[in-house]
């Protein structure tokens, strides 16, 4: 579960950091306000795979 809790943020914020580029990329006049641009969608994480993984997590630890 850990890794794919990771693994989402990492591509969450390799996304804004993209977008943070593009925005810092353009002339002082051409910038927006960035933070207002970010998107607010977080990425989805299936269910099962998480029960799975605690599951895992739980084996491994006893």
């Amino acid at each position: 579960m850990v890794d794919l809790a990771w693994r989402a943020a990492n591509i969450y914020l390799k996304e804004i950091n993209e977008q943070l580029a593009a925005q810092l990329s353009k002339p002082r006049e051409e910038k927006e306000v960035i933070i207002e641009k970010l998107p607010v969608e977080k990425p989805s994480v299936d269910e099962e795979s998480v029960e799975e993984g605690q599951e895992e997590e739980k084996q491994i630890e006893d």
